[in-house]
């Protein structure tokens, strides 16, 4: 699957065993903060930002389901893409 919203965009592919996304983004800001950096440090904080924005995605939804739900398993699918 491909999503394109201007200067981003998204390929996705979901495997039995893996997730593979791949992220095309051509704003200038983003550009800038990984610019100066070097090929390590450009993947660590990719890699750091993807796991961050997985947990506050599993975390706003947690928030929206409410307070007095038991905790139990998210699935992403359960948050709406307009809160993203």
């Amino acid at each position: 699957m491909t999503k394109s919203k201007g200067a981003l965009a998204v390929s996705v592919e979901l495997n039995d065993g893996s997730f593979r996304a791949s992220v095309d983004d051509c704003r200038s800001e983003t550009h800038k903060i990984f610019k100066g950096l070097t090929d390590e440090e450009r993947n660590a904080l990719a890699v750091e930002a993807w796991k961050a924005g997985i947990r506050t995605l599993v975390a706003a939804g947690r928030g929206a389901r409410g307070a007095d739900e038991p905790r139990r398993p998210i699935r992403l699918s359960t948050i709406p893409p307009s809160s993203w």
